[in-house]
This record gives C-alpha cells, structure tokens and sequence, in this order.
C-alpha cells in the first residue's frame, strides 16, 4: 500500500531529478528548496493578514476582547473601528505588494537554477552523439539527434524541473493553511476535503492517460519535423534544381499539423479542464454550508464564521490545487524526457584539449 502511494507523478518527478543533476547543482538545489520554503511562508503570511482583518470587519464589536486586534488598535492609538480597518488594510496591501516582489525575485532564481541545468543537459547530449563517431551520426536521424540534443533538454527545465518546484511550494503552502484551519475552524477542512479530493482526483484519473500519451506522441513527431527543415536545408542546391520544394513543404505541413493538433488538445483542454473546476467547488462548498444552516438555524453566528473562512480559504487553496493539477499533468505530458536523458545519466560534462597549430 504504502510502495503505491509513494509510485505517484511527484515522488517519480523528485527521484528523476535527483539522478539527473551533477554534485554540484544537487548543493546548490538545497539552496533552492529554502527558497521554495520562504516562497511558501510569504504566501501563507500574505493569506494569514487577511483573517484579523475580516475577523474584525465582521464583528467590530470584540476588537477589544482579542489579542491579535487588540494590539496593532493601542499600537495605532485610533479612536474609531473605521480608521482602525482602514489601518489594517494599508497594512494588508503592503504585505501583498512585498509577497509579490520576493516572489517574482525567487521564481526567477529557481528558473535560471533550472535552465542552467538544461544547458548543461545541451552540452552533455551534444557531446554524447558527436563522441559516437562519424558513422553513428550519419546513420541515425540528424532531426531526432538535433531535437534531443536542443529541445529535451529545454522541456526538462521547463515542463519537468520548474513544475516540480511550484508543486513543492503549493503543498508547503496547502499543508500550512490546512494546520491553521484545523486549529480555526476544522469544519472548514472537512467541507474542503470532502469536495476537492472527489472532484479533482475524478479530473485526474480521466486525464492522465490521454495527457502522457500525448507528450509521448509529440516526442515522436516533433522530431520529424526537425528532420524535414534539416533535409530541405542541407540538400537545398539539389531540391531547387529537381523543384521538389513542394514535397519538403507538404511533408512539413503533414507533420505539423499532427504537432498543432496534440498541442491544442494539452494546452486547449487537458491543461485548462481543472481550472474550470473552481466555481463546481465553491458552488458545493456553498450548497454545504447553507445546507447545515438549513438544519442548525440557532447557530447562525458560527455558520457565519465558517463562510468567511471557507470563502477565504477558498480564495488560495483553489488557485494551489489548480497549479499542483497543472504541475502533475505536465509532468504526465513530460515524463519522456526523462528516457531521452537517460544516455547523460551521471556523465560527466568532458573539457576538450585545444591542440593549436
């Protein structure tokens, strides 16, 4: 059971990883998981700066009785409810903009991090096939060594590594306001869980299939067309003189088209399906809550209280189960890479000798 749980896109994308990077970027990735840690923290801190402030516009009345509201009010020596909110939230506004701006500083840390990785995957592909030998690589399909040597790469970082940060940072955060509420309010858990986990893991399984098999797909024809431009390119004298452009254009259009058609299918549907999700999810979070109000009328109060946490956890945790969606199906729609890369798989990048004249 537990060999099963643990055979899942995330765990597989972190032990694929760890066997790709050299010594020295596996040190520098322990820079970046503190990064994705303080990511994680400024945005549960951006999220936490929200509750005093609703928790006092919703009853203004027990500002004084509790802790949390009670001292930044002495602090600000205001002498009515409106200022102090209005107090609080200039404060809130400029929490959001610091959150913003580390974070936009940090993602593009951890993004130069992942495509220094993916040049150094270029270099050690390059070298791979030109180490071959002559007759290797005018036997074997220059597209298909041209695309593995420029493009894998470029995917790994892109589709692999950076979707396997953002989901770290997204269940860090998940796994932080989940402890919170539980503390708060633990009915709002339960209404979260009992809605997300049916409808998201129900998109899940009805995607991952088609979603793999269209990464897969695409790793085959891309390569074709690479090989088609090259073609046309390398034997341009004699293509002109036998006026066979049409034929080079056709079959590039041909597969193409394959491409733009699998491309539409991920970008258009497959990546997009989960998001469209957010309104089913507060709708029945809703349904449930006013139903329980339906039945505990007396407790319109705390009811209340559960619907603005509910709505206000809602607010973040919708957008990092979409973005932990989206990170596990391009990782699904990535996996090839992987089999690609496998031929560098703890080589080392060679310095070639310069032999001067």
């Amino acid at each position: 059971m537990i060999k099963k749980l643990l055979n899942n896109p995330f765990i597989n994308a972190i032990k694929n990883i760890r066997l790709m990077l050299d010594y020295d970027q596996k040190k520098r990735s322990l820079l970046m998981l503190g990064l994705l840690f303080l990511n994680a923290i400024f945005d549960v801190v951006g999220l936490a700066g929200i509750f005093p402030l609703i928790d006092a516009a919703l009853a203004p009345e027990t500002i004084q009785d509790k802790w949390y509201l009670k001292y930044p009010y002495d602090f600000f020596g205001v002498e009515d409810n409106v200022t102090f909110l209005f107090l609080m939230a200039a404060i809130v506004f400029i929490i959001f903009i610091i959150k913003n701006a580390l974070s936009v500083v940090i993602f593009y840390t951890q993004s130069k991090f992942a495509f220094n990785i993916s040049l150094r995957l270029n270099k050690k592909m390059f070298q791979y096939y030109y180490d071959q030998g002559f007759l290797f690589i005018n036997d074997q399909e220059v597209g298909k060594r041209t695309y593995d040597i420029i493009t894998v790469p470029y995917y790994f970082a892109s589709s692999y590594l950076i979707e396997t940060l953002i989901m770290c940072t997204e269940l860090i955060v998940l796994l932080i306001i989940f402890i919170s509420i539980i503390f708060y309010k633990p009915a709002v858990v339960l209404i979260l869980l009992s809605i997300i986990i049916p409808v998201f893991m129900l998109v899940y399984v009805l995607t991952k299939k088609r979603t793999k098999s269209i990464g897969d797909e695409r790793n085959v024809l891309a390569p074709k067309a690479h090989s088609v431009i090259l073609d046309a390119l390398s034997a341009y004298p004699d293509v002109k003189l036998a006026n066979k452009e049409q034929v080079f254009f056709d079959q590039y259009e041909d597969v193409q088209k394959s491409i733009n058609i699998l491309d539409a299918q991920y970008q258009g549907i497959f990546s997009k399906v989960h998001q469209r999700l957010n309104d089913i999810v507060l709708g029945l979070g809703l349904l449930i809550i006013f139903g329980i109000a339906m039945i505990f009328k007396e407790k319109s109060t705390e009811i209340l209280a559960i619907l603005s946490v509910f709505g206000l956890a809602s607010y973040r945790f919708l957008p990092s189960i979409n973005r932990i969606m989206n990170s596990v199906l391009s990782l699904k729609n990535a996996c090839y890479v992987i089999q690609e890369l496998r031929a560098v798989q703890n080589k080392p990048l060679i310095t070639y000798i310069d032999v001067s004249p």
